[in-house]
């Protein structure tokens, strides 16, 4: 039996926070915390390229940029960022190709929560796209 004490639970890749109804929903994996602003200060942004740690490199051109705006941030596990899943980085013109190359689908025997979170924005960083952290704005 699990309580129903809400927690906010810190994404493994993101950094993202989300809330969930009780530790039990909360996706495995993800560190739990009792106070958002608890989970926020854990936080710490992403460092360029570690979006891709585990994956086959992508093609380099995908993450050259300009300005914060030639990027995007492409959704890429069988759940959302909020709910188990991941993110990258890549530029808008590679957008549709790096969904084709990385997404997962998820097993039939899989579901996915439905939380909500902030999610990562995508910045242009020294020519190379990146996943910047939007920081919540929570009540103290």
């Amino acid at each position: 039996m699990c309580a129903a004490v809400m927690v906010y639970a810190q994404h493994p890749n993101t950094g993202e926070c989300c809330e969930y109804s009780s530790p039990c929903v909360a996706p495995q994996g993800w560190a739990a915390f009792g106070d958002p602003a608890e989970c926020a200060a854990a936080s710490s942004a992403p460092a360029s390229g570690s979006a891709y740690a585990d994956l086959e490199a992508p093609d380099p051109a995908w993450l050259t940029c300009e300005t914060d705006a030639d990027c995007a941030v492409v959704e890429i596990g069988c759940c959302d960022h909020c709910n188990g899943g991941r993110v990258i980085p890549v530029n808008t013109q590679s957008a549709g190709e790096a969904e084709t190359r990385y997404h997962a689908e998820c097993p039939d025997d899989q579901r996915c929560t439905l939380r909500g979170c902030f999610g990562p924005e995508a910045a242009c960083e020294s020519g190379q796209c990146a996943l910047r952290r939007v920081e919540p704005n929570l009540p103290r």
